[in-house]
């Protein structure tokens, strides 16, 4: 019985630090709304989202100090859904997108409040081909003078199977984040996918851009 609580106790312990440094990481964002902000989220959001919050704080706010930028405050219409989405998160690569999307917004670089959705509904995969498509825009040409990429390079470069990389790239263009031409639903069914080519969207270079930290 003294063990059980022992162990309640230090369980207790743990979840009031980790309240008590949420509530410290979050005042650079939220300004005079921060510590609502914090009971709010402490009291409704169970432990587990609330650790996995934390880390995402602490790399924005690494990020912003690495570019030389003190945190402002961000709107709650942007805040309160990044908060809420990302303390779901559990991949390390899109936990890293997260803590970019808010340093992005806490810089004052243009986040549209669509992208909290947006990034929530990605995989790790799509991330991944998200990047690789990011890497070959030029924001200097035209939108007409962007370079392709085929799905069979991506996939090899991803080191994807073909089923892994439409399933991506349809939810990529679900999103509005990569423009493909028409018949998407006739190259599912295809085996050679080699000339089937993608490209990102101003939406989508715009949206990957601002998921990499601040400016």
């Amino acid at each position: 019985m003294p063990d059980d609580l022992i162990g309640i106790g230090k369980a207790v312990e743990g979840i009031n630090q980790l309240t008590k440094e949420f509530r410290e990481l979050i005042k650079s964002f939220a300004g005079p709304s921060a510590k609502e902000i914090g009971e709010l989220l402490a009291d409704k959001i169970r432990y587990r989202r609330l650790k996995n919050l934390v880390p995402i704080l602490q790399k924005a706010h690494r990020l912003l100090r690495n570019h030389g930028i003190d945190p402002q405050e961000v709107n709650l219409k942007l805040l309160f859904p990044i908060l809420q989405e990302a303390s779901l998160e559990e991949e390390d690569e899109l936990v890293q997108k997260w803590a970019g999307l808010l340093a992005s917004a806490a810089a004052g670089n243009r986040v549209r409040s669509s992208y909290p959705k947006i990034l929530s509904e990605l995989t790790c995969t799509d991330a991944k081909m998200l990047d690789l498509m990011f890497l070959r825009y030029d924001e200097k040409k035209p939108y007409d003078k962007q370079d392709w990429s085929t799905i069979q390079e991506m996939k090899k470069v991803a080191n994807l199977s073909e089923e892994e990389a439409l399933i991506a790239i349809t939810n990529i263009s679900r999103l509005g984040l990569s423009n493909i031409p028409s018949g998407l639903s006739d190259a599912l069914a295809m085996s050679d996918i080699v000339e089937y080519r993608i490209k990102l969207t101003p939406l989508g270079y715009d949206f990957v851009r601002a998921c990499e930290g601040p400016l």
